[in-house]
């Protein structure tokens, strides 16, 4: 009985540690570690190292010391507040690199065009000076390019990959060029009509989400997906599920790191972004 048990613990692990999807998640959120790493380095220098009115404002004038926090801030622009679109371009290029496709830097990008294609095209935005928000255009939030977007980042990058996928393997969108020319731009001619098909169709699909819904594509994907996501893994006892999880699969022998964290990881992202923004603004 505990033979048989144990078997099909295995082959249900090893399906999932297969699964190519999960694999290719996976391998992006480990690719990311050293951003992570660094922006919470940072967070917790910016905070609690230099904080105006932390230990070191006895010695330093309170203003050096949040002149100094610029720089603290510019570095998570550059990691945590971009991480949606990081986990989007990585997720894009494992998945094509693992359904070998020739050039998996053209599904990455095409992503990240498709990205921005969601966003919304008016967005509001606080003042300096405070008072209301105002509509801005020609503007993107880091709200939906970091760990808020995460989910929308994991769907557009499977998405727009599969698909750009599947239209580059039609010959009769490929433009062949004869003569002495460069591979780059055969390549490129090539991938022409993919790449126009596949962020034409996100484009239609975001617009017919937020005419017939309301909606914009985020907000539904928050509504429908993350919300409840989130609650599950930041709930006590949904926590408590999962780490019994994790823990019966060491038990057998199994990482579960390849297996749960693929699912876990997005959800966690947001809390933990969250609380530092929260943190940050002296709240709870």
């Amino acid at each position: 009985m505990k033979e048989k048990l144990f078997q099909k613990i295995m082959w249900l692990a090893q399906k999932m540690g297969s699964q190519i999807h999960l694999r290719s998640m996976r391998d992006a959120f480990i690719t990311l570690i050293p951003f992570l790493v660094l922006s919470g380095m940072m967070i917790l220098f910016n905070n609690v190292v230099i904080a105006p009115d932390g230990f070191l404002s006895s010695l330093i004038a309170s203003g050096r010391l949040a002149d100094w926090q610029t720089v603290g801030d510019k570095v998570v622009n550059g990691t945590m507040n971009i991480l949606g679109v990081l986990i989007g371009i990585l997720f894009s290029f494992n998945l094509a690199r693992n359904r070998q496709y020739s050039n998996p830097l053209m599904p990455a990008l095409v992503t990240v065009a498709c990205l921005f294609v969601l966003m919304p095209v008016a967005l509001p935005f606080m003042p300096v000076s405070g008072g209301s928000a105002v509509m801005v255009t020609g503007a993107a939030a880091y709200s939906l390019l970091g760990t808020s977007g995460t989910f929308v980042a994991l769907m557009c990058g499977a998405l727009a990959t599969e698909l750009f996928v599947w239209i580059s393997k039609s010959t009769q969108l490929q433009i062949r060029l004869e003569g002495n020319v460069p591979p780059a731009v055969t390549q490129s001619f090539n991938t022409l009509f993919a790449v126009m098909i596949t962020i034409l169709l996100f484009a239609t699909g975001s617009y017919l989400i937020t005419t017939l819904t309301g909606h914009e594509f985020h907000e539904a994907i928050n509504v429908l997906i993350q919300a409840p996501l989130l609650g599950l893994t930041t709930s006590l006892p949904g926590f408590l599920l999962l780490d019994i999880i994790n823990n019966a699969l060491f038990s057998l022998g199994i990482n579960p790191g390849g297996i749960t964290g693929a699912v876990l990881d997005p959800p966690l992202l947001v809390a933990m972004q969250q609380n530092m923004d929260a943190w940050a603004a002296g709240r709870a």
